[in-house]
């Protein structure tokens, strides 16, 4: 009698198993990353480097950068390029106050009434001068925890646009918004995904929103119906709003799936469309 429980625990046991594979199966998928956009080469190297080592300071001071922790600047003769370094917990602040040191200061070369900035003296020496050398493109890369966040590109034959990049892999707390919805989506993601992570980061260059599920094995992307569905009926009417009649820019949602930090799924809803693509 002993033998045969313990034969039909083994069974019980096995079928299981069975079970929870199948199970599984429902939700793990084979795992590809997606190629993303990449941003312009650096030039960052030592045979370039014109950092004046003060110029931390003026930045933190006079320019209120406050979590700046170094600042690079690279000029090879075409290409002027600074680099800006900032803690994971940078404010939007500070990023868009280096960001506008560069296109005011370094590419449209505005005065400053209240006094002068840094670098200025190198520029007039050694751009602006007498001796002016032609200036192809002005480079501006933020860093946060040493990983490239934003670059923007200012060069003349792109006006009236520029050109920019933004990493969106990065969990940047600046770019985090913390809706009232976001704990039943995220009940509705984890019935689903077990041990699931989710967060809205907004854009720090435009209007999108990205609606990220970071995971460590790789999701089937047919179980986010459910979630599209949600996110069409309750979400998007919030994040996307009435569009102005003379815009001609759609605002975006993107649902995105990672795997272990790297993005391999994504689909996108637009404002002007109203559809998954």
């Amino acid at each position: 009698m002993k033998k045969n429980l313990g034969i039909w625990f083994l069974l019980l046991a096995f079928c299981l198993f069975l079970l929870h594979g199948c199970a599984e199966q429902d939700y793990i998928s084979e795992y590809e990353p997606l190629v993303l956009p990449e941003p312009i080469s650096s030039i960052a190297d030592a045979q370039y480097e014109v950092t004046e080592s003060d110029a931390t300071a003026e930045f933190i001071g006079p320019y209120g950068i406050k979590s700046l922790l170094d600042q690079k600047v690279y000029w090879d003769g075409e290409t002027l390029q600074a680099d800006f370094y900032f803690p994971t917990d940078v404010s939007i602040g500070d990023i868009n106050g280096a960001r506008s040191f560069v296109s005011t200061k370094l590419y449209l070369v505005s005065t400053d009434k209240y006094g002068s900035f840094p670098y200025e003296q190198w520029l007039h020496d050694n751009v602006l001068g007498q001796r002016k050398q032609k200036c192809e493109q002005v480079i501006c890369n933020i860093y946060a925890d040493d990983q490239l966040l934003m670059q923007d590109r200012y060069k003349e034959e792109d006006l009236p646009y520029f050109t920019h990049y933004e990493n969106i892999q990065i969990i940047l707390p600046a770019r985090i918004i913390e809706p009232y919805y976001a704990e039943s989506l995220m009940k509705l993601i984890r019935k689903n995904t077990p041990a699931a992570e989710f967060a809205i980061q907004k854009s720090l260059i435009n209007k999108t929103h990205f609606l990220q599920v970071r995971t460590s094995y790789s999701v089937n992307p047919k179980l986010i119906e459910p979630w599209q569905k949600y996110i069409e009926q309750e979400v998007a009417s919030l994040l996307i709003p009435e569009i102005p009649s003379n815009s001609n820019q759609p605002q975006m949602l993107m649902l995105q799936l990672f795997r272990n930090g790297t993005l391999y799924y994504q689909t996108i809803y637009s404002s002007d469309t109203n559809t998954w693509s």
